[in-house]
């Protein structure tokens, strides 16, 4: 049987660097094998992986401002509409394009797990998988999931008025959409979030009784503003924290009863049973804008 590398793979004597160029291909975000086997093995050109990015943002920097970097691979455009807009028009010498998307899509946001939906069910006859349901005038489920005191340990967790998450323009996005302007303080003529503990931001449906506050756990802030948004605007008595070790990330879900960040397709909480919770549709104009109170939905791009 003739394997697809035997098939296809240019042998390694025959690698070539990019025409014209004696440095190999630089690639970043996602560390993907697959990348780097495609563009070796297949097409036939040296690279290298890294540097990496946290997220699509992250990546997009890096294509832009590295000379090493050439092509940015898995970049999700839900995450990346309103940042490339701003970056491209106050940087137009570093704008980039898109080179394609990939021929496969993929979901993410906030999910909740049967530990806490079941019981949930079971006593009061609702759902928590569907974001009408998570409005606190329509139910009592603050309960069934683990009180923010059960996280003994604050150096776990980010200060929430991390620069990833404080910037002026996400806070005037939050206050534009949300109406919320208890949310934010100005302290020594800086504005940071208001959070129990510096921690953990609250929604304002449990601010004023934090331990009534269903956590969520995210890491690299993923999904944080736009959880954050929907929150305020569809009155869920949540909390937010985002974990330093990715270790934390993935136990502290399986250990308490929380919200989590999660992406699919992924197995990280599979076998936990975890759903996503069901928000309005994506809507990439509001997305576009900094409204985020629809759900997210990706397609997977390349960029130069």
């Amino acid at each position: 049987m003739v394997t697809f590398k035997e098939r296809f793979a240019v042998p390694a004597d025959k690698w070539s660097d990019g025409d014209g160029y004696t440095v190999p291909i630089g690639f970043t975000n996602p560390n993907w094998e697959s990348a780097i086997i495609y563009n070796t093995e297949i097409i036939g050109f040296r690279t290298k992986l890294g540097p990496f990015g946290s997220g699509s943002p992250n990546a997009f920097e890096l294509a832009a401002n590295d000379p090493t970097v050439h092509v940015a691979q898995e970049l999700w455009d839900y995450a990346l509409t309103a940042f490339v807009a701003s970056f491209n028009a106050a940087n137009p010498d570093k704008a980039l394009d898109r080179v394609k998307a990939l021929d496969y899509s993929g979901t993410d946001g906030m999910y909740i797990f049967p530990k806490t939906y079941e019981p949930y069910y079971a006593d009061s006859g609702k759902s928590l998988e569907f974001y009408k349901d998570l409005n606190v005038s329509w139910g009592n489920y603050q309960n069934y999931f683990s009180p923010m005191s059960v996280f003994s340990d604050p150096s776990a967790f980010d200060d929430c008025s991390h620069p990833t998450v404080a910037s002026d323009g996400v806070m005037d996005d939050y206050i534009t959409f949300t109406g919320d302007v208890d949310a934010i303080v100005t302290v020594n003529g800086q504005r940071k979030w208001t959070c129990y503990q510096e921690k953990w931001w609250m929604s304002p449906a449990c601010r004023d009784a934090p331990m009534t506050c269903a956590p969520m756990i995210t890491n690299s802030f993923w999904s944080y503003n736009p959880s954050r948004q929907k929150a305020a605007v569809y009155n869920i008595a949540m909390s937010i924290a985002n974990t330093i070790a990715y270790s934390d990330y993935t136990s502290m879900p399986k250990q308490h009863r929380t919200f989590s960040y999660w992406w699919s397709p992924d197995i990280t909480f599979k076998a936990d049973g975890a759903v996503k919770v069901i928000f309005l549709p994506y809507r990439e104009d509001e997305y576009a804008i900094g409204k985020l109170g629809s759900s997210s939905s990706f397609m997977i791009h390349t960029t130069p």
